[in-house]
């Protein structure tokens, strides 16, 4: 979906114990039309502290997508987004209580009682800039351990000055495949293995 946009220099973030096979199948990226590089995750440490990884990888004022490794779209992202310094797409779902859930201007993570339908797909645009740099370095592990992504955004959607866009995407397709349940459903996509 990166390549479709126009984006061809591609960065992986993988753990330690899935490196090797990620690079064996997937190479430098010529076979898909565009350059990967390799960074390594050496804990389960949560998305947000992946992403400090993209440091000397983004430059600065750079705007870039993140697609979580489990996330099936049926929409390309553009190389560009003019003037967003964050950009979160939602889409309504039967079972919010396992995604982030956008409502009210903010972001719950997995709420035991959503307070809507509105999951946050793992799909992010972020401007990398001074105000991304300050809110990430600014995270603290959650109770289970993580740096959340759900914190990283909900301080960016805090920020007066940020140029924001929630795009709901209505009936395209998207699903994780987090679940055996999600997973059979996108493996029964036609359009998928197309």
């Amino acid at each position: 979906k990166l390549v479709d946009g126009g984006i061809i220099d591609i960065l992986i973030i993988t753990g330690k114990e899935h490196m090797g096979d990620i690079v064996s199948y997937l190479g430098s990226g010529s076979d898909f039309g565009c350059n990967f590089t390799y960074k390594v995750q050496d804990e389960a440490g949560g998305i947000a502290q992946a992403l400090q990884l993209v440091e000397g990888f983004i430059g600065m004022d750079e705007f870039f997508w993140v697609i979580l490794g489990d996330n099936i779209l049926n929409f390309s992202l553009p190389e560009v987004v003019e003037e967003k310094s964050l950009v979160l797409f939602t889409k309504s779902v039967e079972d919010p209580q396992r995604f982030g859930v956008y409502s009210d201007g903010n972001i719950t993570e997995k709420p035991e009682k959503p307070k809507g339908d509105k999951a946050v797909l793992g799909v992010y645009g972020y401007k990398y800039d001074t105000h991304f740099k300050c809110a990430i370095k600014g995270l603290t592990k959650s109770e289970r351990g993580e740096v959340e992504v759900t914190d990283l955004n909900n301080k960016l959607l805090s920020l007066d000055f940020n140029v924001t866009s929630i795009i709901d995407i209505g009936e395209l397709c998207w699903s994780d495949a987090g679940t055996l349940e999600s997973y059979q459903k996108v493996n029964r996509w036609e359009w998928v293995w197309k």
